[in-house]
């Protein structure tokens, strides 16, 4: 499979969100790119707004990233939304499942 390209431009400190729907179509949106900004919140609605059609969570995938350490060179991993840097964000490649029970 391919990977589509994003169609849509966010501002500078905004990442965007995909949304497939289960015909296919594709909806992007701008949210904040980190929690600061209000990224929990604008990622909240987003997601309160799939539960309110009556998808349910099913699964969050979070890839495992490394971070190369600048100090000593060393390899780390986070699989959480803290970045080695003690950033808080939803990382942009975070993948959220959703069904209809």
């Amino acid at each position: 499979a391919t990977s589509q390209s994003n169609p849509l431009t966010c501002a500078g400190n905004e990442i965007p969100i995909l949304i497939v729907e289960p015909n296919g179509t594709e909806t992007y949106n701008c949210i904040p790119d980190n929690i600061n900004d209000g990224q929990l919140g604008a990622l909240n609605i987003e997601i309160n707004n799939i539960l309110n059609l009556g998808y349910k969570l099913i699964e969050t995938y979070v890839p495992q990233e490394s971070n190369i350490s600048v100090s000593n060179g060393t390899t780390t991993y986070t699989e959480n939304f803290i970045d080695n840097w003690n950033n808080y964000k939803v990382r942009s490649n975070i993948i959220f499942l959703f069904a209809k029970p």
